[in-house]
């Protein structure tokens, strides 16, 4: 929700500087922006479309993950999914951390699914979006490294595809701030 401010106080001042961790959610912040500039919607608005769609697209992207793991069925991966309230909160609540989440499953899905090195890139470009929508999406990278690096460092295709999982990562990071 306070995106939403944050954005309404950019658009009335012409700054963010007193707008809620605008440093942290830059990402959240702008595309809820221009979700409103393209609706022609108040930012609260855009704000809560962007969080209802960030969550589906979470719930949809962590189920099929899920399903790639462990092999268990999509009925079964969804109720495990939806057992958290959170899964399904976090889409009627304006919150960037959904945006941030949705993002991070869409690059977990291109990680397990795609198993080439166009796939580590895509995962990391994609994990890059998450920290840009929400900072402390940072702190996932360590999955990154349990995925790629499961059966050890002994192939150089999982090294590569580590170094371009974190070199996207790093890159559109470092274009969006």
């Amino acid at each position: 929700m306070h995106a939403a401010l944050g954005v309404q106080y950019k658009r009335l001042y012409g700054g963010h500087e007193l707008s809620y961790f605008h440093h942290g959610q830059t990402g959240a912040n702008l595309l809820t922006e221009a979700l409103s500039l393209w609706t022609k919607q108040d930012p609260y608005w855009a704000f809560c479309i962007l969080s209802v769609v960030s969550d589906f697209v979470f719930i949809v992207a962590t189920v099929l993950v899920i399903n790639k793991l462990t092999n268990a069925s999509i009925a079964s991966c969804f109720l495990a999914a939806v057992l958290f309230q959170e899964t399904y909160v976090s889409g009627y609540y304006p919150n960037s951390s959904v945006v941030g989440a949705a993002f991070f499953s869409l690059a977990l899905l291109s990680a397990v699914h795609l198993e080439n090195l166009a796939g580590a890139a895509l995962a990391g470009a994609l994990f890059g979006l998450a920290i840009w929508t929400r900072f402390d999406a940072a702190a996932l990278g360590l999955t990154f490294l349990i995925l790629f690096l499961k059966g050890g460092l002994t192939s150089k295709k999982r090294i590569l595809k580590l170094w371009l999982s974190f070199g996207g990562a790093a890159g559109v990071v470092t274009f969006g701030l």
